[in-house]
């Protein structure tokens, strides 16, 4: 007979396989809590479990374990069954930024991996089995940090016992829906002391560029007149509260430039500039994503490596340094850089706002940066 702890180990070598790999990648890591049901098992059952990711740009790796006790019509306990599986999977952050604005934040996962699982009997002797599997999911997110998420596997017996055979344990589908939070989204950049390359955002140190246009400086001028606006969640009257997007959307606006309504329809219009901070200008728009694929904030870089925005973590308009302990956060969930002043192009531009303005209108989540200190 198996036990969940004879196969713990296993689980635990295997996520461990890589780890130097994604660790180098600046891996993250993540959770979830799910209620599971399965025919594998004798029974169906349904089960509560837990679940640890760790992942870089999408592609990762999970343990997850679920259990269930099970009791007859007097209350006494009956057998326990019990799932545990290491899985590889990959998700739609693994294929870009852009994918990721056209989704929504929608995200599918597919996935592969190797498990075990089994029942407890009343008298405490275990059957157990080994399973192959694979599967797919989506989630969606609930607020920054955390995503509902739904997945549907397949499971087929790699080894059982004959006993067991006959009743089909080890083979048949499971239905998870959980919750998830961290890892399973992030598509962090590496971390460097300020002045050098963080994955694909290279600070400048100090050798940023800092000499802003006329019309930059009227914009930057515009947005420090807001300086201490309480942060609102959709606010765009700025005697009560701004959230990031209505912000840049009204300093823009102040300077002949129309910008749409959220971070996300912002995150395509103007032209790209490459994320590097000797290239991005004063008056560019950054964009900065909490989850890795999805744009969930907008600031306006102004120079030095410093932004100005509206930032639900700061509470209020404020100025941030990028090469700050609270400024990491940012740098290393920056996904994209925009420049809506001083176009050659205007044509091109009236024409990416109209690509924007077919992205569906979802208020912005905010960021999720460290609390500045006061």
């Amino acid at each position: 007979m198996s036990s969940p702890r004879r196969f713990l180990p296993a689980v635990l070598l295997v996520a461990a396989l890589p780890s130097t790999t994604l660790a180098q990648a600046t891996a993250d890591l993540g959770g979830e809590i799910f209620w599971a049901h399965t025919t594998s098992l004798p029974g169906s059952p349904g089960m509560g479990g837990l679940g640890l990711t760790m992942s870089s740009s999408g592609v990762g790796l999970r343990a997850s374990a679920a259990f269930s006790q099970r009791y007859d019509d007097l209350g006494d306990a009956l057998d326990m069954p019990w799932t545990a599986d290491a899985d590889l999977f990959i998700n739609s952050a693994a294929l870009g930024q852009v994918i990721g604005i056209a989704m929504g934040g929608f995200m599918p996962v597919g996935f592969v991996g190797i498990g075990r699982q089994g029942v407890r009997e009343p008298g405490g002797s275990m059957s157990s089995v080994t399973t192959f599997s694979y599967g797919a999911g989506a989630s969606v997110p609930l607020f920054a940090g955390l995503r509902l998420a739904a997945e549907l596997r397949q499971r087929r017996a790699i080894s059982a016992m004959t006993d067991y055979m006959a009743t089909g344990m080890g083979t048949g589908r499971e239905i998870r829906l959980g919750l998830t939070f961290g890892g399973r989204g992030e598509a962090r950049r590496g971390r460097t002391s300020a002045g050098g390359r963080r994955g694909d955002v290279v600070l400048g140190g100090g050798r940023s560029s800092t000499v802003a246009s006329a019309s930059a400086r009227r914009v930057i001028s515009t947005g420090e007149q807001y300086l201490g606006v309480p942060y609102v969640y959709g606010g765009e009257d700025p005697s009560t509260g701004l959230d990031c997007s209505a912000f840049t959307q009204l300093v823009y606006r102040r300077n002949g430039v129309q910008l749409p309504r959220t971070s996300r329809q912002q995150a395509v219009v103007g032209r790209e500039v490459l994320m590097d901070f000797g290239v991005v200008r004063p008056g560019d728009l950054l964009f900065f994503a909490s989850n890795g694929s999805r744009v969930d904030h907008v600031a306006i870089y102004v120079g030095g490596d410093r932004v100005l925005h509206a930032t639900s973590s700061g509470g209020e308009v404020r100025y941030d340094d990028l090469r700050s302990q609270r400024g990491e956060w940012f740098v290393n969930h920056l996904v994209g850089a925009r420049r809506v002043l001083d176009e050659a192009g205007g044509e091109a531009f009236v024409r990416s706002l109209n690509e924007a303005l077919r992205i569906p209108e979802v208020l912005d989540f905010g960021d999720s940066a460290p609390k500045p200190r006061r």
